[in-house]
């Protein structure tokens, strides 16, 4: 017998259908292995035919949270922020937490009206995807009364809020190994902008490579994260170019490519040319293009793990997570494989 068109299906219909107690669907749902796999099948299989949703909110009210978190992005549409949002949010659905999102803008007070806008919703904890330095100085400034996990490269947890980052550095490092592995020793860096947690870092990494090697030069270019700004770098060194660039993001180095194939100055014949990012274009650029592959669900996952450790009274803690290095054409040149 199944429910009224007018009424959702409850734990009673589905224990009815499969001819169970209601205790036995609600251990499926949450201590599934200590159900026998048949009876698991049949129960799960009577929730598909009465398209059986659990009710949250009743799960919520009964243990006294509200099985929600707050997700707070400054707005910008770049791929790394966008990446992170997505991987965050069906992570935290994988473990049933709702997400409730705001977006801060790019003004400190926009920003503290955000996280105001959250805490008003009562959720338990937050996510701050702080692309920008202001933004994590919000974050600490504000002293939220929840547990908080922060998404910035190159800084430390502390008191109530932990860090979970991918590295940066490290993975900008490993470009610069294999770039001069490769032999190359005039290194320009097309950097991101400066207030930009993740630009910072790579920079960083770029300056302290040159101050590790004494034979490796090069200059640093202002980049804004757009494909124009590679091409810009192009039409100013056209004269004088390196032996290899590191290119912030994908999208300023495939500016560069566009530029360089515009004067039919060959890659990496002439100047190779690396980027950050990994996007999908890349693989089918010309040449295809060596970059640092971001783990958008790695790091999702790991927030969600960090922040539910904080819920339970864990402390403050820092995660980083490594990048990979994919090497092609664009460094490689005919020892890519094609």
């Amino acid at each position: 017998m199944t429910p009224p068109p007018d009424r959702r299906p409850s734990m009673t219909d589905v224990a009815r259908i499969a001819g169970v107690s209601a205790q036995t669907v609600s251990r499926v749902l949450n201590e599934p292995d200590r159900v026998a796999d048949g009876t698991r099948e049949r129960i799960r299989a009577a929730m598909r035919e009465l398209g059986y949703r659990r009710n949250l909110s009743a799960r919520a009210l009964k243990r006294a949270r509200s099985e929600t978190i707050g997700l707070v992005h400054t707005g910008v549409s770049s791929y790394g922020p966008l990446s992170m949002l997505d991987a965050i949010e069906r992570a935290a659905r994988g473990e049933g937490l709702a997400t409730q999102v705001a977006v801060a803008g790019l003004d400190p007070d926009e920003a503290r009206a955000a996280l105001g806008h959250l805490l008003d919703y009562g959720i338990d904890a937050m996510v701050v995807i702080s692309t920008h330095e202001w933004m994590g100085e919000v974050v600490r400034r504000e002293a939220l009364p929840i547990p908080v996990v922060a998404v910035e490269a190159g800084n430390t947890g502390s008191g109530r809020i932990s860090v979970v980052a991918v590295d940066q550095y490290g993975g900008a490092r490993d470009i610069l190994e294999h770039l001069y592995a490769r032999g190359y020793r005039r290194i320009d860096h097309i950097a991101g902008p400066v207030d930009w947690f993740d630009g910072r870092e790579r920079a960083r990494a770029w300056r302290d490579f040159l101050a590790d090697h004494d034979d490796v030069t090069g200059r640093l270019h202002p980049g804004t994260w757009a494909p124009p700004a590679g091409a810009d770098y192009v039409e100013r060194y056209a004269d004088d170019l390196p032996d290899a660039v590191f290119v912030a993001n994908d999208a300023m180095a495939l500016g560069v490519l566009h530029g360089l194939w515009r004067r039919g100055i060959d890659v990496p014949g002439r100047v190779a040319v690396a980027g950050v990012d990994d996007l999908a274009v890349s693989a089918y650029a010309c040449p295809p293009l060596t970059s640092m592959r971001q783990p958008f669900v790695e790091v999702g996952t790991r927030v969600v793990d960090t922040l539910t450790d904080l819920m339970a009274g864990e402390p403050a803690s820092t995660v980083v997570v490594p990048a990979t290095l994919v090497t092609r054409a664009s460094t490689l040149g005919e020892d890519a494989q094609r």
